[in-house]
This record gives structure tokens, C-alpha cells and sequence, in this order.
């Protein structure tokens, strides 16, 4: 190092690459990847937005259903998090529809630890530190740069947007619009659930999750009274209405 200076300019840069590639190898691989498949079901039957269903006696169509899932973390046996994802975003429009058929929305996550793992533990909305930020922080492209999930009037993101319809008289003709915008930071919640997954350096994983829409209205077979309560933006009277979707909708997440 003492005659770096007295080198000559061919010399130098030559010099410079052999030390930039030593350090390069001396870097720690940068994991694998796991793909999240999250199929779209009610009850036994693939969901379909647009498609009608039956609910306790009425009929019911999905039109949109869109969530936030963040602070995806694995867990191993000794209860050891490693968190692979902060924030990831979720339209079952696009795979789930009529025009699309059913299939699979799919989050791939890169720089995936390898090792064994028993449990995955997910959160369902947009955490606090997250939540105070807004889509101007972003590039295009950023789970949390959508405008249309994000209140201006509220400073704060929408966890999860749901809008179905309900045919009450049972002749093709929805009377009764369903709407639930969740979104504020007492109504992020995780759900953690068991798994038997080993990630392989340098393969790619993949781990199935189901959301069966029928338990967003019935959880455990219970009817959520929708009639009475059609619609929450998460304001004054009809908060606890979005506590109860969000929370049924996390519960609905499932390993397939």
C-alpha cells in the first residue's frame, strides 16, 4: 500500500478491481426465494368475483376484495422470527374474476433465509410506522404508492377494501350493496399459522394459502348480521363493524 500512489494508471485501476472482487466474494449469500400462493375460496368452491354464492339463505357476489399483508415472517422451532417481507399487497381481481378465471395470487419474496421452518406469521394491514407515511413517499410500483387504498381525509392507508352485493329476494337482482373500508392503526392484527416448510439454498419454494370469502360474512358458521350492518369506512358509530370484517377476514387465511 505504501507505492499505491507511485503505480501506473493501468496498474492502478487493475489493482482496484482484484480488491472490488475479493470483497465481492467475501459478501454472504442473499437467499432464496419463497412464492406465497393465496387461492381465493367460498366455502368448498373456488371463488369467482362476480360469480353468486349463498349466505344464509340470500345470495352474495364479491366485486372486489383487496388487502394489505405485511411483517410476513417464518418461524422456526425454536421460536426464532425471521421476517422476509414488510409490506405486500393482495387484489383478487386478478386472478379471481370472471374475466380472469380462478388461479392464485402470488407474492414473490426474495432473500429467503434456507433452513426449516414451522410456522409463518402474517399481518393483515399496514403497520403504524408504515400507516403515517402516504403514496407520495413511494415510486410507481411500491405496494403502499396506491392512491385509491390511501384516505387523505384520514391520514392513513385502507387495510382492506371489500364490496360484494346481496340478493335478498333471490330473483338476480342485488338490493342490498355491502361495502367495508378498514383502515387505522388499532385494527392491524397477525395471525400466525403452522407450516412444515425447508428452504434449500438456491431453490425456489412455495407454500399454498387459502382465504375462504364465505367466513368474512359467517365466521365459524356463525352469520355476521350484514343487513343491519352494510357498510363501514372505519368512522365514529361503525368502527367496530370494520374491526369485526378485518378480523374476519385474517381469520379466514388458512394453509391450504
Amino acid at each position: 500500500m505504501r507505492d499505491l500512489f507511485n503505480i501506473k494508471p493501468f496498474s492502478l485501476l487493475l489493482a482496484l478491481a482484484l480488491l472490488s472482487m475479493t470483497a465481492c466474494g467475501d459478501e454472504e449469500p442473499q437467499g432464496n426465494t419463497l412464492e406465497l400462493n393465496f387461492s381465493g375460496k367460498y366455502d368448498n368452491e373456488a371463488l369467482l368475483l362476480g360469480n353468486t354464492y349463498e349466505l344464509n339463505g340470500d345470495n352474495v357476489a364479491f366485486n372486489v376484495l383487496q388487502f394489505y399483508v405485511s411483517e410476513i415472517a417464518l418461524v422456526k422451532d425454536d421460536g426464532t422470527e425471521v421476517e422476509i417481507l414488510d409490506i405486500g399487497f393482495l387484489n383478487f381481481y386478478n386472478n379471481h374474476s370472471t374475466s380472469t378465471q380462478a388461479g392464485q395470487e402470488t407474492l414473490t419474496i426474495d432473500g429467503v433465509p434456507d433452513g426449516q421452518y414451522t410456522a409463518i406469521q402474517l399481518g393483515v394491514g399496514v403497520p403504524a410506522d408504515l400507516n403515517n407515511t402516504d403514496p407520495s413517499s413511494y415510486k410507481s410500483g411500491h405496494p403502499l404508492s396506491r392512491s385509491e387504498m390511501y384516505w387523505s381525509w384520514n391520514a392513513g392507508y385502507i387495510f382492506s377494501m371489500i364490496e360484494a352485493t346481496l340478493d335478498t329476494s333471490l330473483n338476480a337482482v342485488p338490493d342490498l350493496f355491502l361495502t367495508y373500508h378498514s383502515g387505522a392503526n388499532d385494527l392491524y392484527g397477525t395471525t400466525t399459522l403452522p407450516i412444515n416448510l425447508e428452504i434449500i439454498e438456491g431453490q425456489t419454494a412455495s407454500l399454498n394459502l387459502s382465504l375462504d370469502a364465505k367466513q368474512i360474512f359467517m365466521p365459524n358458521g356463525e352469520f355476521y348480521d350484514v343487513i343491519n350492518n352494510p357498510q363501514s369506512h372505519t368512522d365514529g358509530a361503525k368502527f367496530q363493524i370494520a374491526l369485526d370484517i378485518i378480523t374476519n377476514l385474517r381469520n379466514a387465511i388458512s394453509l391450504e
